[in-house]
């Protein structure tokens, strides 16, 4: 019988290797995802028998170690392999200096989202959050409108996770301002994600080299359903897949704060051209006065992640909740420009102006302005989703935003403010 497995395993790694081998995105093998761990740490190994436990281990080491390995060996042997992923543990943090990691402590353990930039291992290669997906397109499978609330039977079992609706409701209330309109339920989660998915991806891009590789779970779903996926079934764009898109720009700019109250900006780029360009990082109050400038002309980024400001921001404390970073990257090539801000509180708690939004419209492309800062800022069709190279973004005042339509359809548009 032993035999028997190992031979029919031995086969059908070696078929689906056969099958996979020749794509060009496979650059790594991983033998299992969260086994290890789940052994190790997660309570598997409870309630069996030592026999039980023997067997199992023998057949892990059996399986991961010893055929999977010596098939690569034969028919891939140019492609690395990895046992089991995560090789390490968010739970030790001493582990967060080797291998990889799945950081879960926000979301399933409902950590702050500001954690993000603490939990930096080599490899973060699993973390995510939850969100609801456009409201055009909840409608297509809650045709009744009663149903259209977070404690509805109908809405429940289409979460991914039973206990999914009040982590997502945690997090609304921890980050968001409370309101029972639906619409903006959901723009809410997806501001949500957006902030979690730009946290984890730029802290993690700012301390290249210590850290070399991201991956957040999960970029699409086969069902119409609430996830983790930044795409959802519909083909529709959630807040954390812009968020990545944005997050993953070569230039790209960054911000956190320290606990000393310091401002850390970084520039990161990790192509091998080297960028030149004037960089402009400015902090400013949310009534429109700039209150520290730094300017860096004909700036230089190669591959890598370069600190540009490190400076403790004076009479911080009394401008938290109503001051911002805006960072741009004004590129001397083609397509490499950045533009981003920071703010160094949650969104419920920051104190906005009306921003009073404008916008201008030429065929498809609609040119958008304010007169105090927009905030996640969020387009939509009047009946269905749409797809932008551009959304969940922030208008600084005498920084116009462009945004280009696919097609000619009616939109409305909502930011932080309202």
């Amino acid at each position: 019988m032993m035999t028997l497995i190992k031979n029919n395993t031995n086969q059908e790694i070696k078929d689906n290797v056969q099958r996979l081998r020749i794509h060009p995105s496979i650059i790594m093998w991983n033998g299992n995802n969260e086994v290890g761990i789940g052994w190790r740490e997660w309570g598997w190994a409870s309630n069996r028998t030592v026999q039980q436990n023997q067997t199992i281990q023998f057949w892990y080491d059996k399986i991961f170690k010893d055929v999977i390995p010596k098939v690569l060996d034969e028919i891939n042997p140019d492609v690395f392999y990895w046992e089991t992923s995560p090789s390490s543990s968010f739970n030790h943090f001493s582990e967060l200096n080797k291998g990889d990691v799945h950081f879960w402590g926000v979301w399933a353990s409902q950590f702050p989202i500001e954690s993000l930039s603490h939990y930096i291992g080599r490899f973060n290669s699993e973390y995510g959050m939850q969100a609801l997906i456009d409201v055009n397109n909840v409608r297509k499978y809650l045709t009744k409108s009663n149903d259209m609330h977070l404690n509805s039977y109908a809405f429940q079992i289409h979460e991914r996770h039973v206990v999914g609706i009040p982590t997502i409701q945690h997090y609304l209330d921890e980050y968001t301002l409370e309101t029972k309109d639906f619409t903006r339920i959901t723009y809410f989660s997806q501001l949500v994600q957006f902030i979690a998915l730009e946290t984890a991806i730029g802290n993690l891009r700012s301390q290249k080299p210590y850290n070399m590789g991201t991956f957040y779970w999960q970029i699409n779903d086969v069902w119409p359903v609430v996830s983790w996926a930044t795409v959802d079934f519909y083909n529709c764009w959630k807040g954390g897949h812009y968020a990545a898109k944005k997050s993953h720009k070569d230039p790209a700019m960054f911000a956190n704060l320290t606990d000393n109250s310091s401002i850390n900006v970084y520039v990161v780029n990790d192509r091998q051209q080297t960028y030149k360009g004037n960089v402009t990082v400015q902090w400013i109050t949310t009534a429109g006065r700039v209150k520290k400038s730094w300017i860096f002309r004909n700036f230089e980024i190669g591959n890598e992640a370069k600190r540009i400001v490190y400076e403790k921001l004076v009479d911080f404390e009394s401008f938290r909740n109503q001051s911002y970073i805006f960072m741009k990257f004004d590129c001397i090539y083609e397509d490499c420009d950045f533009y981003g801000t920071y703010i160094f509180t949650r969104p419920k708690h920051l104190k906005l102006a009306d921003p009073q939004i404008r916008f201008t419209r030429v065929d498809n492309t609609l040119t958008f302005t304010s007169q105090a800062l927009a905030k996640f800022v969020y387009l939509s069709g009047t009946s269905e989703c749409l797809n932008l190279d551009n959304n969940f973004f922030d208008i600084v005042p005498g920084h116009p935003i462009q945004i280009k339509l696919l097609k000619k359809i009616n939109f409305r548009y909502m930011s932080l403010y309202q």
